[in-house]
């Protein structure tokens, strides 16, 4: 499985350093902006899973590479974002005005400027999986197991980003805990979800 993902990143690197060449051999970078994302990885072993039916970050994150006039080369964002604020974002880029009917929010000053963007994101998988996470790196994720036990998980992303260290059962981060389950509930109405599991959430660490 990881020579066959390994196989098509490379793949896909290749092809991708086609049209870059093609761009430059064009002149076409003096207008052009170049996104690279995809959809979500799979596991591939990761906490013993292998496809991405999960909210851990391996399952959640999503490249997303830019590149054109305007936007700073060779930087980092840390910034948390959606893959559906690119859309408003390259709006606010090229000068377009957003369509009321979009949801994302525009992280173009994040890029050229470095500023703040989404304070959390909450995420889902079907009825049985919440997370959320703050955008100072503390992240709780919820599940509701198929044997009927609530689960917690708390990990703090930047000392631990392969979320192995669950500290949800420990007295001095509860305060982050009680903050999240509070955020998790708030965004889980805001956006429609109202996930059953929330109203008398009663979890295990595990």
């Amino acid at each position: 499985h990881l020579a066959e993902y390994y196989a098509m990143i490379d793949h896909l690197d290749h092809n991708i350093g086609r049209i870059l060449h093609e761009l430059d051999q064009q002149q076409l970078w003096e207008n052009t902006i170049v996104v690279v994302t995809g959809d979500n990885g799979l596991a591939v072993g990761q906490h013993g899973l292998m496809g991405k039916q999960s909210c851990y970050d391996h399952s959640l994150r999503v490249p997303m590479i830019l590149a054109g006039p305007g936007i700073p080369s060779g930087e980092r964002r840390q910034q948390l974002c959606y893959l559906f604020d690119l859309f408003p974002s390259l709006c606010e880029g090229v000068g377009l005005e957003k369509p009321a009917s979009i949801r994302g929010e525009s992280f173009w000053q994040t890029l050229t400027h470095n500023k703040p963007h989404r304070d959390h994101l909450y995420c889902a998988y079907r009825n049985r999986i919440r997370s959320i996470t703050r955008n100072d790196g503390w992240k709780l994720i919820c599940s509701d197991g198929q044997d009927g036990v609530q689960r917690e998980q708390l990990f703090f992303i930047p000392d631990d980003p392969l979320e192995m260290a669950n500290v949800a059962d420990r007295h001095d981060f509860q305060p982050q805990l009680m903050d999240l389950k509070n955020r998790m509930r708030k965004a889980s109405q805001a956006s429609g979800d109202n996930w059953p599991a929330l109203e008398n959430w009663q979890g295990v660490s595990t």
